[in-house]
């Protein structure tokens, strides 16, 4: 059924053709170019990736036993030079198997799964055929590529028979049951609720030299963590989903047949080119449509929540509308957004190709932006890391952290606030909030780009989300908006459907600023992630002390030993001025002070940021009165804005207002205040 197994079967038979008819030989590579062409061409339009993994599958719900059984055709292929004697799986299932899995080891909470009824799920391969007819399922073993909890059986390795060359393709037959856990965290049953993620045995990413910076093939199969989610090869998946009928069914990609059978329902669902595939089931979903350009956006909700109905589709279409304008197409003609219903609450605020979960929360109020924030967060996870699939287990910040950053600029530019109070004629802004997520957090505990399973005492979201997103933000305050979006276009485009890794971001940020910028930041960007994600430094400058002083003459003996000056008055009154800042933290970014003089007017300076402190001197008609470093607040990092101005004495005219100490100590305070979401 899919087009790639075709072409496998094709290529197969070309091969042996060829190598048994040398004189042929260029007869049959014009086939073969044919045979490609047409593939690539198959429904009007060239794949759009490298399509590794494809899974072909008939899966049976059987809501009474809260199990699965599934029928898999399985085809893989190599896509390094590398000999691979070994498949290796994920099976997530399985950190819901005990209280010993490393998922779950050592939790504080058991998310559910025990309340008198034994509500644990497993994953079990029953079955592994190869073309050759060998039965590989009495070799299959678990491993922990992670860590040496030996009841940890996330990961699953499939020994072959016959080995896949360099580049060659390998097609498996594949059963597999599996008891769905109480929902708990993402994915599960609850009532008559189902939402199907990570839910089948997933291939991990073979990671051939110079994929995602590899400098030798390997494996990357991690085992299932609670401080991180996902990473997998793209592909074509066609989904058959046996239901009982009554069922609403929502999935990845798109409808493609429909069937009765008795008592129950057949829906068959095609994605291509992505990474994952996730379904979800209900009897009580209501469902919602619209569309954006030529996208089909189709809502499943709970019917109490009609109220939210034109909030998701509005978010939806303005985060298109936005990330199409300002990083690139969504390539897909289907997104399907989930609802879920108050009991399912957990498989809320998540990201799958084509199919997004919210949170309507039974009707907030309309200035309490939550259901279109979690709306537009998980929609631009169809940028990253859906299309640019980095890894989200080792490097969340590439992410979390980007998506967190155009979640900020979304919904600021469409709704202003994410919460706003016409009493109070004010309004908590996202990147507001997003920094507030970062400042008042441990920044130290961690660096934003660890491997998730490495902030084993907290800092996770703070970091990968919230000092990425801030991060982001100061570079965008240094190099100027235009020069940022030319960066978010570029690695957009030469990543998507690739692997990256942070190095190759960087690389897109070195090469584009200096092409803008020219040396004016270095020959590379490197030692601005250096300072900040890759570190667990925190950036805190503060403007010190302001000094005035009258200027005078000269005085005693200044151009020989006879005459002694002593005269101090001058024609004109002058003073001499003299500004102290500090840098407190570790990180050192450029940064701009901005003076106002008693007579109004104002001087800027810049400095490197580099020093532990700075002298900025001035000589004026008339006194400082008052001092901001970081004026336009370039620098989202800095953790301490009140610490940033001075005043002398208070302003009479409305210039101060962009360096009044009172408006920094309200920012901020607005800021801590947004704890209140």
């Amino acid at each position: 059924m899919i087009v790639d197994k075709q072409k496998s079967q094709l290529n197969f038979v070309l091969n042996i053709s060829i190598a048994s008819f040398g004189k042929y030989m260029k007869i049959y590579f014009q086939i073969l170019f044919l045979f490609f062409m047409s593939i690539a061409f198959v429904n009007g339009q060239q794949p759009l990736s490298n399509r590794v993994a494809n899974y072909d599958m008939e899966v049976y719900l059987d809501t009474d036993k809260k199990m699965t059984v599934t029928e898999m055709d399985f085809l893989w292929q190599n896509p390094s030079a590398d000999t691979i004697r070994e498949l290796q799986f994920h099976l997530y299932y399985n950190a819901f198997k005990n209280t010993e899995s490393t998922f779950l080891k050592g939790a504080n909470t058991d998310f559910g799964l025990t309340n008198g009824e034994c509500n644990w799920g497993w994953s079990e391969v029953t079955k592994v055929i190869d073309p050759q007819g060998n039965n590989l399922t009495t070799n299959l073993e678990y491993i922990q590529t992670n860590d040496n909890n030996t009841n940890d059986q996330t990961v699953l390795k499939i020994p072959l028979a016959k080995p896949v060359l360099p580049f060659e393709s390998l097609n498996l037959k594949i059963n597999w049951k599996a008891k769905i856990p109480k929902l708990s965290i993402r994915t599960g049953y609850n009532r008559e609720y189902y939402f199907m993620a990570q839910w089948f045995p997933k291939v991990g990413v073979y990671e051939g030299k110079d994929i995602r910076c590899a400098d030798e093939g390997r494996w990357n199969c991690n085992q299932y963590h609670r401080a991180t989610e996902y990473y997998s090869d793209f592909g074509v998946y066609e989904v058959s989903l046996n239901v009982p009928e009554g069922y609403v069914v929502g999935a990845s990609g798109e409808r493609i047949t429909e069937q009765k059978e008795k008592n129950r329902k057949i829906y068959t669902y095609r994605a291509e080119d992505v990474i994952d595939f996730t379904w979800t089931a209900y009897p009580k979903f209501k469902e919602a449509k619209d569309k954006w350009k030529g996208v089909d956006i189709r809502l499943l909700y709970h019917p109490d929540r009609e109220c939210v109905v034109e909030r998701y589709l509005e978010s939806a279409k303005y985060c298109f509308e936005y990330m199409h304008e300002n990083v690139g197409a969504y390539p897909y003609s289907t997104l399907t957004i989930v609802d879920p219903p108050y009991h399912g609450i957990r498989s809320s605020g998540m990201e799958y190709p084509t199919l997004v979960t919210g949170a309507g929360f039974y009707c907030l109020p309309q200035d309490l932006r939550t259901t279109e924030t979690i709306t537009v967060h998980e929609m631009v996870h169809q940028y990253f890391m859906q299309m640019v699939a980095s890894n989200e287990q080792e490097e969340a910040w590439l992410d979390e952290g980007f998506t967190s950053y155009y979640e900020g600029r979304i919904i600021d530019h469409y709704y202003d606030y994410i919460m706003e109070s016409d009493w109070l004629e004010a309004g908590i802004s996202n990147k507001s909030w997003r920094r507030y997520r970062y400042v008042t957090s441990d920044t130290k505990i961690g660096k934003a780009a660890q491997p998730g399973w490495e902030f084993r005492h907290g800092g996770y979201g703070p970091l990968t989300y919230g000092k990425t997103a801030v991060t982001l933000f100061t570079l965008e305050g240094l190099v100027g908006i235009e020069t940022m979006d030319e960066i978010m276009q570029t690695y957009f485009e030469r990543w998507k459907f690739e692997h990256p890794c942070g190095q190759n971001f960087i690389d897109v940020v070195s090469e584009i600023v200096r092409k803008n910028h020219g040396d004016k930041f270095g020959e590379s960007m490197d030692w601005f992630f250096e300072e900040t994600v890759y570190s667990s430094n925190e950036c805190d400058y503060k403007l010190a002390s302001i000094q005035n002083r009258k200027a005078t003459k000269p005085l005693g003996f200044v151009e020989n030993n006879q005459d002694c000056v002593e005269d101090e008055t001058t024609e004109e009154e002058w003073y001499e001025s003299k500004i102290i800042v500090h840098r407190l933290g570790e990180i050192k970014l450029p940064i701009e002070l901005l003076v106002e003089f008693e007579d109004g007017k104002t001087e800027l300076r810049t400095w490197d940021g580099k020093g532990r402190s700075e002298e900025f001197t001035f000589k004026h008609t008339s006194k400082v009165n008052a001092a901001i470093l970081d004026p336009e607040f370039k620098i989202d990092l800095d953790i301490n804005c009140v610490n940033n101005s001075l005043v002398l004495d208070a302003p009479k005219d409305g210039i101060w207002k962009y360096v009044s100490a009172w408006m920094l100590w309200v920012q901020n305070a607005m800021q801590n205040a947004s704890f209140i979401i």
